[in-house]
């Protein structure tokens, strides 16, 4: 390829060599080929970008900023330069001198919707309204009504800012100006089912099947929203045509042998656990399915005995702690017991097994086994979030020291997650840090309002803080929910302590 690309005056030989090169690793040699291009065309900016991103590659950010200026010195106007200079600012924390490169390429081409994006984008990670925002994105979309890109982040803005009603005249307005474009029909469904409407989501989905008639994902995605309405019949129906477009469709299997269970269709549910055996079968998951079944009839040896087939045709996690569970439930301990200890003596490194004994020590209350587990988890993988979060509530309730670091962690590799929030604010509530505590609990309940469990452990950091009015007013709310609320008679027994 190098010589062709040598003796062609063309660039096509020199982009597929650099392509080669860069995606094989060889960072060296597709500089080389870039320095070739740059001798091709030493007046246009596509050879010094080309530069930059395998510089950034290599971590040479100076580097990098140096050929992106000069792909921008040649031509101003060359967004991917101007975009890749900006990433740079931005990961620096310079939004201004981000934003300041867009607005001068603006100056240059006043309709360029992929900079209008940009700022737009920028404007919101600093702060700026909802308003302000979709103003710059309807900017967009009008420089180029064309593209889709615009219209999806109108969408996806106002469904951040849980402004639903305009989310769905957004998507309208998108659906109107390209009726045929499948990925904006597929993303207005989304917000249709987000608002609840789920007759314009399947008339939507349906509107899909007829742009993607070879695909079977408007089918699966149909599927969803009948389940979503309880109409099983429909949904079973669905999946059935998703399967006669694609029928090693393993997304299809799996939600049709759960609806066939659900609607009491075990052998229906086992017939197709049995077809995927023969479709897959140097895989294992035809067998897991056919556990799944068996487990659901309560026939718990035929259930293990397929999850051990499984295991022999390929050595699978999920397997693993389907076999160990169920032979839990059949009160066969030492067998599950013997082979927890096997699993993890062949397979030492799998974090997720090790989760999985850590849940089950949790839920029976061996809060040491627990812990010595998912200290074994985030061993293997120091930024798993969930075990983390465990090993915060564990160490909080073993009164041990780490379980403000252990939940400061959760929360900053999974930022904004209800149940790693709920952990911190009790953690920092135990440790008098109320103020900060409550704030927390509080924007956790914002994210999810309809979750009781976190306006309870808001009302127990307003007792502990003291501040027993509020307290009894977020429990008289809880208690009005009843005994379909698992935290009733801790509510209860808190009101009267009160």
């Amino acid at each position: 390829m190098q010589d062709i690309a040598a003796a062609d005056s063309g660039t096509t030989a020199d982009l597929a060599l650099i392509s080669v090169r860069f995606d094989s690793k060889d960072l060296n040699g597709a500089l080389k080929a870039v320095d070739a291009l740059e001798r091709k065309q030493p007046h246009k900016p596509l050879a010094p970008s080309l530069r930059g991103r395998i510089q950034l590659s290599r971590m040479d950010v100076d580097g990098a900023r140096k050929s992106f200026e000069r792909a921008v010195a040649l031509d101003p106007a060359y967004f991917p330069a101007v975009d890749s200079l900006a990433a740079i600012d931005l990961a620096q924390g310079k939004i201004k001198d981000a934003t300041a490169r867009f607005e001068k390429l603006l100056s240059l081409q006043p309709s360029n919707d992929k900079a209008l994006l940009a700022i737009a984008g920028l404007r919101s990670l600093a702060g700026g309204s909802k308003e302000e925002v979709a103003d710059l994105i309807n900017k967009a979309i009008k420089a180029g009504p064309s593209e889709i890109g615009p219209r999806l982040v109108l969408m996806q803005h106002y469904v951040k800012h849980k402004d639903i009603k305009a989310a769905l005249v957004a998507g309208q307005n998108a659906v109107a100006a390209m009726p045929d474009n499948a990925q904006l029909v597929e993303a207005l469904r989304n917000v249709q089912v987000i608002s609840g409407d789920d007759n314009q989501a399947i008339s939507s989905y349906t509107k899909l099947a007829t742009l993607l008639p070879q695909s079977p994902r408007p089918y699966l995605l149909l599927a969803d929203v009948y389940v979503k309405s309880k109409n099983s019949d429909m949904a079973v129906q669905s999946l059935k045509r998703a399967l006669a477009i694609a029928p090693d469709s393993l997304q299809a299997q799996r939600n049709l042998v759960a609806l066939e269970l659900a609607g009491g269709r075990s052998q229906e549910a086992l017939a197709l656990a049995q077809s995927v055996q023969k479709q897959r079968s140097n895989e294992g998951i035809g067998y897991l399915f056919e556990g799944d079944v068996e487990a659901a009839l309560k026939n718990f040896d035929g259930a293990a005995n397929a999850y051990r087939a499984g295991l022999k045709k390929r050595k699978s996690t999920d397997l693993a702690i389907k076999l160990h569970s169920v032979l839990l439930t059949a009160g066969r301990k030492a067998e599950a017991e013997k082979f927890a200890s096997g699993w993890l003596t062949e397979f030492p490194k799998d974090a997720d097994f090790r989760f999985h004994l850590g849940d089950l020590a949790l839920s029976q209350g061996d809060y040491a086994q627990a812990e010595s587990n998912y200290l074994g988890v985030i061993q293997l993988r120091p930024d798993n979030a969930a075990a983390l979060n465990n090993l915060a509530w564990l160490t909080s309730k073993l009164k041990k020291k780490n379980a403000l670091a252990y939940a400061e962690k959760a929360n900053s590799i999974a930022p904004g997650q209800p149940i790693f929030m709920d952990t911190l604010a009790m953690i920092l509530a135990e440790e008098s840090q109320f103020d900060k505590a409550i704030t927390l609990q509080k924007k956790a309940i914002e994210i999810q309002t309809n979750n009781p469990a976190l306006r309870l452990t808001l009302a127990k950091i307003y007792v502990m803080a003291g501040d027993k009015g509020r307290a009894r007013d977020e429990l008289l709310q809880l208690s009005k929910i009843g005994p379909q609320f698992a935290g009733h008679e801790e509510v209860s027994q808190l009101l009267k302590s009160l």
